[in-house]
């Protein structure tokens, strides 16, 4: 399937390049010049005679410069012009890409008063329009060429043309279930401009964060002399994505080990949106209560533009508990659901750098019961404001990631909760109301240290200064975060009389982690292309997480530290299968009873 859609510039005049000029005029040297001159022994009676400085200066003879093919090959052949000035023609301002009209006139003015006595030759010149092309683009215009074109150069006037390579036409190839109109919308603005490099790679990275596509783009001539053609090419579609996965990174009350499963559809209406679907079941082998089972959708579609977005999504999670004696008669079970809608903006892309920044309201509930009846149930109205930049560091070879966000709870707003009241049935949380600000920073660090080496820094933290129920609340234990502990928990891995929480409000988690191939494997072929010291990795690691509880209760710790330290394997084909294994042990457990060290595993496929 191929389409093309071409742009013309009304008014557009074809302008001949530099190696297809079309003024034919025949090259005077300065000997078939002076030859022109008729000397004193043909005078004849009837006419006087002027003298020689009269008769050098009589015509205005132009000097000539022809086609290119016509050109002198060596300076010796060549005629050497002094040059008053250089006409500039075809240069306009670019200022999105600092681009000015002004700085190609000093680099002509330069030329002037830095060209020998006795001028330029026509080589010269022509080196003279080659510092115009490179500075046109040093500044990202990477078609454009200037040149000097076929010409009569009166008065030592020396025009130097522009052409700046517009974009001209895009033909669309291989797409089947994307449009070409929808693979266009990221260059909508770039037909008929000149060819950026910078707004060009922005438009092509778009392009691959369209779900389910691959494709690249080729720059070639257009149709008119002057002008650029851009082809893309699709490379892959995927219409439906398949993820299937097991771990056991639940919590034990409610099942550790986690089947899950994960259905794509990619550009569902047309229009590179995307509709994501999943369930997961958790269950434990050694409890049959202790089971959960949770489930949601996110969908996304892009309107104005490639780069701005409405989402909305909901997830449900129903589970019983397990593993506790104390009250394991009653029956404790709960239940979560949360929906949120949003709008989320991507700044434009490059080779090094992406982000956005997206407004979010959540709408939040979760219960808990015994025996049948209600306990506890938090309800929350959330807005959320968030940013997040990613960045490669090309000086250092690193790459940086940072995200921060801003959650506003509202007070009795859509059914959130009001003031606190101690009431059964009220709040999860001592002091708790649906009115509450949040802070939440996430800074991360991959600095690459020799061939197949690097160390992975990672904080992440939350502030607030309100009591929070769980639903806001940070873990700081688990496989993403403190790995010598389960999940929630900081007793270790013994019995409920040794649980302790690891929830908090304000809380910062860090990591460091050494990355390194696996010994004698770092250069040998393995799959897809790939060698064994890209797909299988080691590590190690130590984590570290301190928590604070605003209006603790009496049994509660109001600040408490953890860490702990390990080591993991991973194992990774992209888009394709993964696996990891985490195995951790506390730096110091105060828990007698507990289990010393924690592994943590995650294994998945993608169809």
């Amino acid at each position: 399937m191929s389409e093309m859609y071409a742009y013309r510039c009304k008014g557009t005049v074809r302008v001949a390049a530099p190696t297809m000029v079309t003024v034919a005029t025949a090259l005077l040297s300065a000997s078939a010049w002076a030859q022109q001159v008729q000397s004193g022994a043909g005078a004849t009676p009837s006419a006087p005679v002027p003298n020689a400085q009269d008769r050098l200066q009589a015509p205005d003879s132009p000097l000539t410069i022809p086609r290119v093919s016509e050109r002198p090959l060596t300076a010796e052949e060549s005629p050497r012009i002094r040059v008053s000035s250089f006409e500039l023609s075809g240069a306009v301002e670019h200022p999105e890409v600092g681009l000015s009209v002004s700085a190609v006139r000093a680099i002509l003015d330069e030329a002037v008063k830095a060209q020998p006595e006795a001028g330029y030759t026509i080589a010269d010149l022509e080196a003279v329009s080659d510092k115009i092309t490179d500075y046109y683009r040093k500044s990202g215009l990477v078609v454009a060429k200037a040149f000097i074109p076929a010409q009569d150069v009166r008065g030592g006037k020396v025009t130097v043309r522009v052409l700046e390579g517009k974009l001209s036409a895009i033909v669309v190839e291989q797409n089947k279930t994307y449009s070409a109109k929808t693979l266009l919308r990221p260059f909508d603005s770039l037909l008929g401009a000149p060819v950026a490099k910078d707004q060009i790679e922005s438009a092509l990275l778009t392009l691959t964060n369209y779900p389910g596509l691959s494709a690249f783009g080729v720059l070639s001539a257009g149709q008119d002399v002057g002008t650029t053609k851009l082809v893309l090419r699709v490379q892959k579609e995927e219409r439906v994505g398949y993820d299937f996965a097991v771990d056991n990174q639940g919590s034990r009350l409610a099942g550790e080990t986690r089947a899950q499963a994960a259905v794509t559809l990619n550009n569902l209406f047309g229009q590179a949106d995307q509709l994501r679907t999943y369930a997961l079941y958790g269950f434990d082998t050694s409890d049959s209560v202790a089971s959960g089972l949770y489930g949601g959708f996110q969908y996304s579609l892009p309107i104005f533009d490639s780069r701005n977005f409405i989402y909305l999504g909901a997830a449900t999670n129903s589970y019983d508990i397990g593993n506790v004696e104390d009250f394991a008669d009653e029956e404790p079970q709960g239940d979560a659901f949360e929906a949120r809608a949003g709008f989320r903006h991507a700044f434009a892309p490059t080779r090094i750098s992406s982000g956005g920044f997206a407004v979010e309201l959540q709408s939040k509930k979760s219960t808990f019961e015994l025996a049948g009846v209600d306990q506890f149930e938090d309800k929350l109205t959330v807005l959320q404001t968030s940013a997040d930049w990613s960045l490669v560091d090309q000086r250092f070879r690193g790459v940086n990631q940072i995200s921060v966000s801003y959650s506003h709870g509202f007070d009795d707003v859509l059914g959130s909760l009001g003031e606190y009241s101690s009431e059964i049935g009220g709040a999860s949380r001592t002091g708790a109301t649906g009115e509450f600000d949040k802070f939440v920073v996430g800074l991360a660090r991959l600095q690459r240290l020799t061939k197949g080496t690097s160390l992975l820094l990672n904080v992440r933290g939350q502030h607030s200064s309100d009591p929070l129920v769980s639903l806001e609340q940070v873990s700081l234990t688990g496989p993403d975060a403190v790995r010598a502990y389960r999940v929630t928990e900081r007793a270790g891995t013994g019995d409920q009389e040794n649980f302790d929480s690891a929830l908090a409000d304000t809380g910062v988690i860090t990591t460091l982690e050494y990355i390194f191939p696996f010994p004698g494997l770092t250069d040998r072929p393995a799959f897809g292309n790939r060698t064994w010291g890209q797909v299988l990795q080691l590590s190690l690691f130590a984590d570290y997480a301190h928590g604070e509880l605003n209006d603790a209760d009496s049994d509660q710790d109001a600040e408490f530290d953890i860490a702990g330290w390990g080591g993991s394997v991973q194992f990774n084909i992209p888009n394709k299968a993964f696996a990891r294994v985490d195995v951790a042990k506390p730096f110091s457990n105060d828990n007698p009873d507990s289990d010393d060290v924690q592994a943590y595993f995650r294994f998945g496929v993608h169809f």
